[in-house]
């Protein structure tokens, strides 16, 4: 039998939407909270997945952009 995998997911984490104009509403606090499951995630060294959406040319999630 397989053992299940504790995996950790981040989904469009990127700076343009959690800084600055465009940033989502409660941005600080999310970020905050995202510092925090990373840390708890790599403690117990837990799979941690990043996913990026990829937007177009001089969008603020724009391939390349932090």
């Amino acid at each position: 039998m397989i053992e299940p995998v504790k995996t950790l997911v981040l989904i469009d984490a990127q700076q343009g939407l959690l800084d600055g104009k465009h940033a989502i509403p409660n941005a600080a606090d999310l970020l905050d909270r995202l510092v925090e499951l990373l840390a708890a995630a790599r403690t117990a060294k837990t799979l941690i997945v990043h996913l990026q959406n990829d937007g177009a040319p001089g969008a603020d999630d724009e391939p390349g952009t932090p």
